[in-house]
């Protein structure tokens, strides 16, 4: 079909055809400056633009379904190829959207460099999206435009040209405590013109997600006002309108409502909507929230999707190492499990080295899939005690983990006395579930044990293992030695997550 399009399109200007008519050739110029230059497009005349292959139409529609607006449903592919039409036929909006798409991976692979090769030309370019485009990248930006000072400068003066996704980031901004341009009131203020004055698609979805901090701002029309345009958007699939409904859905503590939203929300990549789903994953393994069977596999799965996509947040990181870690476990391929192997132990060990905590758990799952499951080293078992013990400080329930890490079927490793002794630690931590549970796994392992076991179990207890600082000391200097960890790392004493 695209082939198709871009032959008639080719046709089409070596015939020497624009627009359909003079009429739409003649409003091009006027009304490319789209809805905040108070002219918005006409949807019919988009689409007979189409049609011909007119650059303006073709970059008028790219935005739009970037954007959610006009009613145009968000496809990815098609908006990366008609910017990219538009682009190469000297369509400053089509320039504007093909770095978009380079800049967010849209129907393309996520490249920084050609974003920024597209946003040296529209330095100094005088059109108003242009202009939003490179104070975007200033105030959120990579390399060279990294100046959020700069960005914020250009935001304002785009704001006074009644820009709407101006107001939107800067409401944004004023927004988030962490700025450093807190101010509550601007906040609230920017989003109502942006949603009431301007219908901007994008802006009544950020509100729709700080609505829980804002509601008490919001007139009752205002609130029917804001589900419509939400409600319209996320039918044309637009990303942050599935977002903000699966959101408010979870803040509402409704994830048999908000799960599917999220979830068509991130398979069009939404880091956002790939974060909530990971909590719920999370707190569904803690018992707080019921998820469908295969969820945390499907979020998992999503993740590597997007990971390979380009994305690289923390969290869809460590989805991506989890989504690595469960195919080694299946694999008979000893060159792929090699492969994928050394990916997890370089990409938790980036994430150790940022600070991260969760790194700890995934690395100690691997180390115990490989040596119970595939025959590794006992060094890897080591490994695994390790790591739960270093990061016991923040997760206490892992003493659960090391209890069974130790009392496996196939007795290959097995320290029954160690096993013991943790488990003892975890009948009194935790929720109910969790003491309930260890209990009953305690109960199981002494009927395996011989009174002497039993002994060494209740003296290794009675020295604090595995809590006590001494074992935690022993656990950072084994992390060190073996990489995990880097070298100048001291012990972290704190208890906060």
């Amino acid at each position: 079909m695209y082939l198709l399009l871009i032959r008639y399109v080719m046709l089409f200007t070596l015939l020497g055809g624009t627009y359909l008519s003079s009429t739409l050739a003649a409003e091009a110029n006027k009304t490319i400056d789209g809805v905040w230059n108070q002219k918005p497009w006409s949807a019919e005349a988009m689409q007979e633009g189409i049609k011909v292959g007119s650059p303006d139409a073709l970059a008028e529609w790219a935005f739009c379904s970037f954007y959610g607006e006009n009613k145009v449903q968000h496809i990815p592919e098609q908006i990366f190829l008609r910017a990219k039409q538009a682009a190469e036929q000297g369509s400053i909006l089509g320039k504007c959207m093909l770095a978009t798409c380079y800049f967010s991976s849209t129907g393309v692979e996520l490249n920084l460099e050609k974003g920024i090769a597209i946003a040296d030309e529209l330095e100094g370019v005088t059109h108003p999206f242009a202009q939003w485009r490179i104070a975007r990248i200033y105030a959120f930006g990579e390399g060279k435009y990294a100046d959020r000072e700069k960005g914020i400068r250009l935001m304002r003066e785009l704001v006074r040209k009644n820009v709407p996704q101006a107001y939107t980031r800067l409401a944004i901004l004023h927004g988030d405590k962490s700025s450093g341009h807190y101010d509550h009131e601007k906040s609230i203020k920017l989003y109502r013109k942006a949603v009431f004055k301007f219908r901007s698609v994008e802006a009544a979805c950020e509100l729709k997600i700080q609505r829980h901090k804002l509601d008490s701002h919001l007139g009752e029309k205002e609130k029917v006002v804001l589900e419509e345009i939400v409600s319209e958007a996320a039918a044309l699939q637009y990303p942050k309108a599935l977002f903000a409904l699966g959101y408010s859905a979870y803040k509402n503590n409704n994830p048999d409502q908000a799960i599917p939203y999220l979830i068509e929300a991130a398979n069009k990549r939404s880091i956002r909507a790939m974060s909530i789903l990971s909590i719920i994953t999370r707190k569904s393994r803690q018992g707080t929230y019921n998820v469908a069977d295969g969820g945390a596999t499907i979020i998992d799965e999503m993740s590597h999707l997007s990971y390979l996509a380009g994305k690289r947040s923390s969290t869809l990181v460590e989805n991506h190492i989890s989504y690595l870690i469960k195919k080694i476990n299946k694999t008979k391929d000893r060159q792929v499990y090699k492969k994928q192997s050394q990916e997890v132990l370089k990409l938790s060990r980036n994430l150790i080295a940022d600070k991260n905590c969760n790194a700890h758990q995934l690395l100690a799952k691997f180390y115990l899939y490989d040596a119970i499951d595939h025959g590794g080293p006992e060094e890897h078992l080591k490994r695994a005690e390790s790591h739960y013990i270093y990061h016991i400080n923040h997760v206490p329930t892992n003493s659960i983990a090391i209890g069974t890490q130790f009392m496996q079927k196939s007795g290959r490793f097995n320290n029954l006395p160690k096993a013991y002794a943790a488990l003892k630690s975890s009948t009194s931590l935790g929720n109910d579930y969790d003491k309930k549970y260890s209990a009953r796994l305690l109960e199981r392992l002494i009927k395996k044990m011989t009174p002497t076991a039993i002994e060494e179990g209740e003296e290794l207890h009675d020295n604090g293992y595995p809590f006590a600082e001494e074992y935690r000391l022993e656990a950072l200097k084994h992390l060190i030695e073996v990489g995990d960890i880097p070298k100048d790392t001291q012990l972290d004493t704190s208890t906060s997550h």
